[in-house]
């Protein structure tokens, strides 16, 4: 099994060690391999115990303030949720897709592209339809429930009780910076809508995971430039529209810096987002004097 995996162990690895059997059964896992019945027990005991090793990993790495790690964590668990590499195509998520259908349809999908995927050549044109229609309407399904949020307003709240607009979506060539004082407290609030025909739908569509979980949200707001994680918060699923809120203290350190909202899901690849905050850290004077403020 392991000559079959991409990635490899080292040559002098323990192949007995419990550690490598775990590794082994992850890789297999993600690389979606048929196992044994004797294997795939083990394997799903061993996903049952990274989950919960995960979410402890976030924790410290958020403890230690380290956002890119905190990051690679959601990531991780969203590959183990969909049974897929991070390096893997997105498609590759899509039932009955692999890399040959994925290649042959390239950026621009076209109709006949799809029929000599599915050999619809008029000899067997019946069978292959009927086999097509079920493929096709595996992975539209999927797509459908593939979720999509939408995030709203920005508003940034300070502890004195102005509030400040901010344009999440401004061109990054000329931003326009919010004045925030040093080491105070603030909370961004925003709000999101789901988008499709299962806007209200809170399971997770996880097809090659052993249990249901229902979808999750994992807001991060750090700041590439020092690789520092200010605050994390987790959020349960969102049925249609809701509005978050996110408490987090600015850094002591004066000028200009820019803060990264991630909104990461903790079951998908490919629907993560991003979002800039432009701050300008002034000295704590006891009142916010700067800023677009709402009052």
């Amino acid at each position: 099994m392991h000559r079959l995996l991409p990635v490899q162990l080292p040559a002098d690895a323990a192949m007995d060690s419990s550690h490598t059997k775990t590794f082994i059964l992850l890789a297999a896992h993600l690389s979606r391999m048929k196992l044994m019945t004797d294997y795939v027990t083990d394997q799903r005991s061993v996903l049952d115990q990274c989950t919960r090793i995960l979410n402890a990993m976030l924790d410290i790495a958020l403890l230690r303030k380290w956002l890119s790690t905190a990051v690679s964590v959601v990531i991780l668990m969203q590959t183990l949720a969909q049974a897929n590499w991070h390096t893997d195509h997105p498609l590759m998520v899509l039932p009955h897709f692999n890399e040959e259908i994925i290649e042959r349809i390239g950026p621009d999908c076209t109709i006949p592209l799809l029929k000599d995927q599915f050999r619809l050549d008029g000899a067997n044109v019946e069978q292959a339809r009927k086999k097509a229609i079920k493929k096709i309407l595996d992975a539209v399904d999927a797509l459908l429930r593939w979720p999509v949020l939408q995030p709203k307003k920005f508003i940034l709240h300070s502890e004195s009780g102005s509030s400040y607009e901010v344009d999440y979506l401004q061109d990054e060539r000329w931003p326009e910076y919010v004045q925030v004082e040093a080491d105070a407290s603030y909370r961004i609030v925003f709000s999101v809508e789901m988008i499709g025909p299962y806007k209200f739908e809170t399971d997770a569509f996880c097809p090659r995971f052993h249990k249901e979980r229902t979808a999750g949200w994992i807001v991060i707001v750090g700041e590439k430039d020092t690789g520092e994680a200010l605050c994390c918060k987790k959020f349960p699923p969102v049925a249609g529209f809701r509005h978050l809120s996110i408490p987090f203290r600015i850094p002591k350190r004066l000028g200009r810096h820019i803060f990264t909202v991630f909104i990461l899901s903790d079951s998908y690849l490919g629907v993560d987002q991003e979002y800039n905050l432009h701050c300008d850290i002034i000295a704590k004077t006891g009142a916010n004097n700067g800023g677009k403020s709402l009052d």
